[in-house]
Order: structure tokens, then sequence, then C-alpha cells
């Protein structure tokens, strides 16, 4: 599986360019995404814009990463998901603990908001 970073002082960017993600290829997106934190903790954008299918164990490895990166003041969003995947997004309700975004640049200004949409729902809910 090929996983292209960049970072730029805003991000770490990973584009996953294999398609489908198989459950062979989660340990591949983890080792990507746990490198992201030995420079320390950075916002993390994950673009899919070239995957047409990911995997249930894939979609839980993003999710954990979230929790861990949470706590550092950092978080992790996702970029260029088509119709399917953010279908599958919000079927497995990974929409109610990340956010989702249609290009890289979108992802990126949303780390400039104090409160994250996924914040935002949650303490609507709660009201």
């Amino acid at each position: 599986m090929k996983i292209e970073t960049r970072t730029t002082e805003r991000a770490v960017f990973l584009n996953l360019t294999e398609d489908p993600i198989t459950p062979k290829h989660a340990e591949e997106v983890e080792r990507a995404l746990d490198k992201t934190l030995e420079q320390g903790p950075a916002n993390v954008v994950v673009n899919l814009s070239q995957v047409k299918l990911v995997n249930n164990r894939t979609w839980g490895i993003i999710a954990r990463f979230a929790r861990r990166l949470r706590p550092k003041g950092k978080d992790i969003k996702l970029a260029g998901l088509n119709p399917l995947l953010d279908k599958d997004f919000k079927t497995i309700k990974l929409s109610d603990v990340l956010e989702s975004y249609s290009t890289e640049e979108d992802a990126l200004a949303s780390f400039t908001d104090s409160v994250s949409q996924v914040e935002r729902n949650l303490l609507f809910k709660f009201k």
C-alpha cells in the first residue's frame, strides 16, 4: 500500500491511495498514523479521495487514533470521501466522533475552530 505523507506547519496529510483498503492494509494505516506522533502531536488530515472502499478495521484504527490525539490538543479529520464511503462513515456512526470534509483545504480550515463540529454535536445531544 502506498501512503503519501506531507507535513505543513498546520497539519500532517496522509493520502491513502490503495483501493480497496483491506484488513491487510489496516496495519500500514496504523503505522503511518503512529509515525505522525513520533515528531510530536500534530493535526492530521487523512485524504481518502482515491479510495472507494475502507474496511471496518481501518475505520476503527482511525477512530482510536483520534482518541489518542485529542488529549494532546490535536485532532484528525477526513477529506475526500466519495458517496459510498460517506454512507459507510455515517452508517457505522463514525460521523459522531470524526469530522469529514470535501477537500483537504476544508479539513485544514476546520482546525482553526475552537470547538469542532463533533464537539458541537455532542454538546447539543446533552442539552
